[in-house]
């Protein structure tokens, strides 16, 4: 499925990490996160080589499906997928944002 218009912006994640590939360089990376919605109409998987190498492949899944499965990726692999910190930070975001809490 793919996104049909892009909404309200929902908020930003900046990592910011000693790079793990060259020494003395500082990793960031900013991500941006908005509401939207979705066309019925599955569209081509555009994937990065090291998503391909993963065999990352598109599942919907509720934002509690996704919050429950990162927390076993963690702790199974702390020292892996550092992404998923920064995914699970955000998703508990979004829980608060849906129980109307200010952030």
């Amino acid at each position: 499925m793919r996104s049909k218009l892009w909404g309200d912006f929902f908020g930003r994640a900046l990592e910011r990490k000693k790079d793990a590939f060259q020494e003395d360089t500082v990793f960031e990376m900013e991500s941006l996160y908005y509401f939207c919605e979705v066309e019925e109409e599955k569209g081509a998987q555009h994937l990065d080589d090291y998503e391909r190498a993963l065999g990352f492949c598109p599942h919907w899944v509720t934002p509690l499906e996704a919050m429950e499965k990162n927390l076993l990726v963690l702790q199974e692999e702390s020292a892996h997928n550092l992404w998923v910190k920064r995914e699970t930070a955000v998703l508990k975001h979004l829980f608060l944002y849906l129980k109307g809490v200010e952030l």
